[in-house]
């Protein structure tokens, strides 16, 4: 977990072992992203509360679980996404020409809206 920072790497090693019992990606996504959530020992920014929950789930799942690919493929247009918003240049037309097949998208932003409470983007 090298270049990770500290509070997300705590936020995975708590989340982990509370999420190993439960069967099923999307199960999983949504009991890391509550307890992610309620922690006090992270920093109050939500894109680490969003990113402890995901770590945890991925290494949960391990690299040879289908959903591992979709996972790790949404992260990196989420934060090709990020970069652009910042005015950092992203050739989104490569990244999707990019895509490995089968990587299907789980929608992680919008789980965490429904655990944040907050209405889909109608945009």
């Amino acid at each position: 977990m090298k270049d990770i920072p500290a509070d997300i790497v705590i936020g995975i090693q708590v989340i982990r072992p509370k999420i190993a019992d439960i069967e099923g990606t999307e199960a999983k996504l949504r009991e890391a992203m509550r307890i992610a959530e309620d922690a006090c020992f992270m920093s109050h920014l939500e894109e680490s509360f969003f990113k402890a929950a995901v770590g945890a789930v991925l290494l949960e799942l391990g690299p040879e679980h289908p959903d591992f690919r979709n996972i790790e493929h949404e992260m990196k247009m989420l934060q090709a996404l990020s970069a652009a918003t910042s005015g950092i240049p992203v050739d989104f037309t490569a990244m999707l020409d990019e895509k490995p097949e089968g990587v299907e998208p789980l929608g992680l932003t919008k789980l965490w809206r429904e655990r944040k409470g907050k209405e889909e983007c109608k945009s």
